[in-house]
C-alpha cells in the first residue's frame, strides 16, 4: 500500500501546482483584459521553482534529521519597481516581493514539514533582453510542524520551537522563453532558526540547486522613471549608537530565559550613493554566560568580567529609511568563547526619523544562532 500513498501524494501536489498555474493565467488575462488592469499588473509577475538540496550538518547529531537530498517548493509574487522612488533607480530598478517555500525534508520524521514566508529584495547583476542574473535576500517567518520534544523528539536538537525566522538568499538567472515566459534557475540557501529564544536550536541551514518557471501577468512594459531629487551620499559619514535587547536559552538550561543587552556603535562611510562600509564595535552583557561558567566550576566575583568586547566590520544596502546589513565581527575578550573567535550579523535598521533608529538583528555563531535582538538608537 505505500508505493500507491507515495504515488497518490505526488499526484495531489502536481494538481496543486497546475491549480495554481491555471489561476495565474486566468488572473492574469482577465487584468489584461482592460486598460486600467494592464496599469495596475503590468509590473507583476509570477514565479514557481523547486530546490533540491540538503542539511548542514554543522553538528555531529545532525547527520540523523535526513536521510541526504530532498526537494522543496516555492511559489512566488513579485514586482517590478519602476524608479518612482530615488532607491529603485540608485539600484538599477530591483525586483521586490512576497515567497512561500514548503518542504518535507524528504520525509523527516524529526523535523517534519517548513512553511516560510519571505519577503524580498532582488538585486541586479545583469539585466538584457534575454538574460538576468540577480542576487536575492529575504527576511521572514517560518513554521515547522515537528520541533524538539526531551521524550517524542529527542534527537531534533536542531529546531526548538515551531515559530523560527527564516533568512534566504539566492544567486538566480532568468533566460526569456516567450514574451511573458521564463525559465529560471540558481542557488539558493535558507535558513531557519529561532535565535536561541527556544533551545535545543542548532538551527537549520539548507543549500540548493534550483529551476523553475515565471509568468509575467501581461505583456505591457514597465515604464522606467529617472527621479527628479537623487540624493547625493556619496562621501558622507555616520555614526550610529545602538542599544539592543535580547532573551535567549542556553542547552544546559532548557526552561529558563537569559537576559542579554548590548551596546552597538559605527562608523559608517557612503562609497557611492547607496551603499556604506561599516566599522564598529559591540559590548555584549549576557546573563547565560555566567550560568554557563558557573556550571564548570568556575567563579564569578562581578558581573563585569561576562561582558564580552567585540569588533566588526560590514556592509549596509541603503533603501531610503529601510537598510539592510552584514557585519562579521571578531572577539577582542570573550571569557566563555575561547573556541569561537568570530561571529557574524545579518540585520534591518529602519529610520523612524533622521536621529531615531529601530533595528532588528540576528547573531550567530558560524551556522548556529546566538540570539535575535531588537533595539533603539541614534544617528549622531
Amino acid at each position: 500500500m505505500q508505493p500507491k500513498v507515495k504515488i497518490k501524494n505526488v499526484l495531489r501536489f502536481h494538481g496543486r501546482i497546475f491549480l495554481f498555474l491555471l489561476c495565474a493565467v486566468f488572473f492574469s488575462q482577465h487584468a489584461y483584459s482592460s486598460e486600467k488592469g494592464k496599469r495596475i499588473f503590468s509590473p507583476y509577475s509570477l514565479r514557481a521553482n523547486a530546490h533540491w538540496g540538503f542539511v548542514i550538518p554543522h553538528h555531529h547529531e545532525m547527520w540523523a534529521l535526513t536521510d541526504g537530498y530532498f526537494p522543496s517548493f516555492d511559489f512566488t509574487i513579485f514586482r517590478q519597481t519602476n524608479g518612482k522612488r530615488a532607491w529603485h533607480y540608485l539600484y538599477s530598478y530591483p525586483v521586490i516581493g512576497l515567497s512561500y517555500r514548503y518542504s518535507n525534508f524528504g520525509g523527516s520524521k524529526y523535523l517534519g514539514k517548513a512553511h516560510t514566508l519571505v519577503p524580498f529584495i532582488i538585486f541586479p547583476i545583469v539585466k538584457s533582453e534575454k538574460i538576468q542574473l540577480g542576487f536575492k535576500a529575504g527576511l521572514g517567518i517560518g513554521y515547522l510542524t515537528r520541533k524538539f520534544h526531551r521524550l517524542e523528539n529527542y534527537k531534533n536538537l536542531a529546531i526548538g520551537s515551531h515559530l523560527n525566522a527564516a533568512v534566504s538568499f539566492e544567486l538566480l538567472s532568468r533566460f526569456k522563453l516567450s514574451k511573458r515566459m521564463f525559465f529560471n534557475a540558481g542557488l539558493s540557501l535558507m535558513h531557519l532558526s529561532n535565535g536561541t529564544i527556544k533551545t535545543p536550536n542548532y538551527g537549520l541551514n539548507i543549500p540548493a540547486i534550483f529551476g523553475g518557471f515565471t509568468y509575467k501577468v501581461n505583456n505591457v512594459p514597465v515604464q522606467y522613471l529617472k527621479p527628479e531629487n537623487i540624493p547625493d551620499n556619496k562621501g558622507k559619514i555616520n555614526f550610529r549608537l545602538m542599544l539592543w535587547g535580547a532573551g535567549k536559552q542556553v542547552d544546559q538550561h532548557w526552561d529558563g530565559q537569559f537576559l542579554v543587552l548590548v551596546l552597538t556603535g559605527d562608523f559608517s562611510g557612503f562609497y557611492n550613493n547607496r551603499n556604506r562600509i561599516l566599522i564598529g564595535f559591540d559590548m555584549i552583557y549576557d546573563e547565560s554566560v555566567k550560568y554557563v561558567l558557573e556550571s564548570d566550576s568556575i567563579e564569578i566575583n562581578n558581573n563585569k568580567e561576562i561582558i564580552n568586547y567585540g569588533i566588526n566590520i560590514g556592509h549596509e544596502w541603503v533603501l531610503e529609511k529601510l537598510s539592510l546589513y552584514f557585519a562579521v565581527g571578531m572577539y577582542v575578550h570573550a571569557i566563555d568563547k575561547p573556541e569561537r573567535a568570530i561571529y557574524d550579523k545579518i540585520g534591518i535598521y529602519y529610520a523612524i526619523t533622521p536621529r531615531l533608529v529601530f533595528g532588528a538583528t540576528l547573531k550567530a555563531h558560524y551556522a548556529q544562532a546566538d540570539y535575535f535582538s531588537v533595539g533603539v538608537g541614534f544617528n549622531l
